[in-house]
């Protein structure tokens, strides 16, 4: 698999990661560890009375349970009482053969300051169980251990270099139509030009330039689409709905690279195969370039970027 594939396989894993929830979003974590540590780790799922004697993965060799949380809103007292409860079961049902217990989540806003300290007083309270936390970092690095046919049996086949080049307008006009349902903000102006500073100013990962990078390919093809289009309102229609989202994402407190995940999701990401999250990824960063959705960098920044070596 070419260094697309991989960068293609990343996203989707962290689009799952990021917008899964209850027992998705466990399946999520449970199929990545089981692929990772292929002889090691072990899926536990619920049966009858006992259910899952509160782990939902087992790392046989670290004598380690897991325990997932991906709820639809991490609200502080529930994050507590799940940590309390399901760690006093794991140590009840699991007894011996555990020495680290881990509580998987998804925030990529983190714990809060409570939820920390009730982990710390825990640790302080069990000596003798190393109790961790686990988000997408570590979950980051998981993703390294899998081969090829990991990621096609996880992810899906992913679009090639070469397949990408063959994106058309056929691929892109569902993804542009499912754009154009959402209710733009009529009164929102169209932005400047963009400029090379504008991922650093926005603080995406190296993962998240990697990914948009590769949409830059096929910009061209979204702008012939919106030149030829019978509507020649189209694609500003698109953009005030795309500007839209973004504000209202950027406003609502997410970090830059869970802004990213959540547009794609609504652009239509994950719907068909990896053809149609081509054209998800081209018209993103069309998008992008126009400066409709990310912050513009200041012009210190520019001149910066200009006399850069």
């Amino acid at each position: 698999m070419d260094d697309l594939g991989r960068q293609f396989a990343l996203q989707t894993l962290r689009y799952r990661w990021q917008t899964s929830t209850g027992t998705a979003f466990q399946d999520v974590f449970a199929d990545l560890m089981e692929r990772a540590w292929p002889q090691d780790f072990q899926k536990v799922r619920p049966y009858g009375p006992t259910g899952d004697l509160k782990s939902d993965g087992f790392w046989r060799t670290r004598k380690c349970v897991f325990q997932c949380y991906g709820p639809v809103s991490m609200k502080e007292r529930d994050v507590i009482a799940k940590i309390m409860a399901d760690l006093e079961g794991a140590i009840q049902h699991w007894q011996s053969r555990m020495t680290n217990w881990v509580f998987v989540h998804n925030n990529s806003q983190g714990l809060t300051a409570k939820v920390v300290q009730v982990l710390d007083d825990l640790r302080a309270a069990n000596p003798a169980i190393e109790i961790d936390v686990w988000a997408w970092p570590q979950i980051r690095e998981q993703f390294n251990r899998l081969s090829d046919d990991d990621l096609v049996d996880l992810y899906g086949l992913p679009p090639t270099a070469s397949s990408f080049d063959q994106l058309d307008f056929y691929q892109l006009r569902p993804v542009v139509e499912q754009i154009a349902k959402e209710e733009p903000d009529l009164l929102a102006p169209l932005g400047d030009p963009p400029s090379s500073a504008k991922l650093e100013k926005n603080s995406l990962d190296a993962d998240s330039v990697g990914f948009l990078k590769i949409g830059r390919s096929r910009v061209r093809l979204v702008e012939e689409y919106f030149d030829e289009h019978h509507d020649p309102n189209l694609g500003d229609q698109i953009a005030k709905a795309m500007r839209a989202q973004y504000r209202m994402l950027a406003d609502t407190g997410f970090e830059s690279n869970e802004v990213l995940v959540k547009l794609q999701q609504f652009a239509g990401w994950g719907r068909r195969d990896s053809s149609h999250d081509a054209a998800v990824l081209a018209v993103i960063v069309y998008f992008l370039d126009r400066c409709d959705i990310f912050e513009d960098p200041d012009e210190q920044n520019i001149e910066g970027a200009r006399t850069k070596p």
